[in-house]
């Protein structure tokens, strides 16, 4: 059970976070004197935060004489093991737990993100459109918003990101009632909820720029900043960041580009956004595992820890409530500025409308395989199949589940 555990909560880690950390340490001999060397792995893209992991490090150098800090860049799915480090109670529920498994916690977080979905609210303001509920509505919703989608295209999706289509893919997923798996692990493919999921990404596909299958994550932000785009499906504060760079002078502000909740689909009663959970990772075999622990303690000091999250305002939300939510954090002037965004994302947290990445539901924690899966790109594959190459949803949602049985089979985690 041990080892089993540790794949488990390995494979967990690659799915609840957008910028993970992982310490490892080990011991040098230079010019015949020992050095301690730290070494930090972390995924961190934004330079700001980068900066601040720079200098946390250099602080951590000039309090530990002899103890020299690497912080080297990797890419995303490149870190699992496990964690051993505390968490209190300060920290928000739905965070807390993400590495939870038989009562230890082998994770946590050092920040969160949350997805809304992202419109022009100037143009819906306009219209007199309001918010819709559900997929139905929100069909309607981007019919009556306008825009030429062969040119600029209605919705914005990352269709050069097989990763964040699989995201997407999953939320809606959740959010028509629907699950990946059945209690046994066999895939749910063919179900009407992945159908109709199938169904809604091929109407949002029909609405998007005609190059969407090359548009990148972040280039959606930049897309919808300047005007070639008027819904961002899969909208993460870090938008506003680009907004604010890039839109017009005057327009760049939550009264021209708003966010709403996710709708609900026909199957069912609650939708859900994604939680990126950003949780830190000290190597079982790290030379210098306290070390690694004195790194975190002092990263975490309130000082320190509070310059990091706002490198990235919203998109690096604390995980401490007694933070989060005070002044010291609140009143940053972005937040105070895209406060509505703010606020969108504390009502997620309070109604418990949160899925970590790629998790239709809690027992998906629990499937060793589901690393494997995200990685095989069968979902997104089945997704292109409808919403590119214009198959019938229900012809590919039998191809993608062979596909996928085959995959849990041949990794040895069939039980159906």
């Amino acid at each position: 059970m041990q080892n089993q555990s540790r794949v488990v909560i390995a494979r967990c880690f690659v799915f609840l976070l957008a910028l993970s950390v992982v310490i490892g340490s080990s011991c040098t001999l230079k010019q015949q004197q020992q050095q301690t060397t730290l070494r930090i792995w972390q995924t961190a893209v934004d330079p700001k935060a980068v900066a601040v992991l720079k200098d946390i490090g250099a602080e951590f150098e000039r309090t530990h004489p002899g103890v020299r800090v690497e912080i080297e860049s990797v890419a995303w799915g490149a870190l699992s093991s496990q964690l051993t480090t505390a968490v209190g109670d300060d920290i928000y529920p739905a965070v807390k737990d993400l590495q939870l498994f038989e009562g230890h916690r082998y994770g946590i977080a050092h920040a969160f993100g949350i997805t809304y979905f992202g419109y022009r609210k100037d143009i819906a303001d306009r219209k007199g459109l309001k918010a819709p509920q559900t997929w139905a509505e929100y069909e309607a919703f981007i019919k009556s918003m306008g825009s030429d989608a062969g040119k600029n295209g209605n919705v914005l999706l990352p269709g050069g990101d097989p990763f964040f289509v699989d995201q997407l893919a999953v939320e809606l997923l959740a959010s028509n009632g629907g699950h990946l798996f059945d209690a046994n692990n066999r895939p749910l493919f063919t179900e009407r909820p992945f159908i109709e999921m199938l169904r809604f990404y091929r109407t949002l596909a029909q609405a998007a720029p005609q190059d969407w299958l090359n548009i990148k994550y972040i280039d959606q932000f930049q897309y919808f900043a300047t005007g070639k785009g008027l819904n961002v499906p899969i909208t993460y504060a870090r938008a506003a960041k680009q907004i604010d760079a890039d839109a017009t002078p005057g327009t760049n502000d939550p009264n021209h580009f708003g966010v709403m909740p996710q709708p609900v689909g026909p199957s069912g009663t609650k939708s859900y956004a994604t939680l990126d959970g950003e949780p830190w990772v000290i190597f079982r075999s790290s030379r210098n595992i306290d070390l690694g622990k004195e790194f975190l303690r002092l990263f975490y000091r309130r000082d320190l820890y509070l310059r990091f999250c706002l490198a990235v305002p919203m998109q690096l939300t604390p995980i401490f409530r007694s933070l989060a939510e005070s002044p010291d954090y609140l009143n940053d002037p972005f937040i105070k500025k895209w406060q509505p965004w703010q606020n969108q994302q504390q009502q997620f947290l309070a109604d418990n409308r949160i899925r970590p990445i790629f998790i239709s539901e809690d027992a998906d924690r629990l499937r060793p395989f589901l690393l494997e899966l995200e990685g095989s790109r069968i979902i997104s594959d089945t997704v292109f199949a409808v919403a590119k190459d214009g198959r019938d949803p229900e012809v590919a949602a039998r191809a993608g589940q062979a596909k996928a049985e085959e995959l849990i089979e041949r990794l040895g985690y069939r039980r159906w």
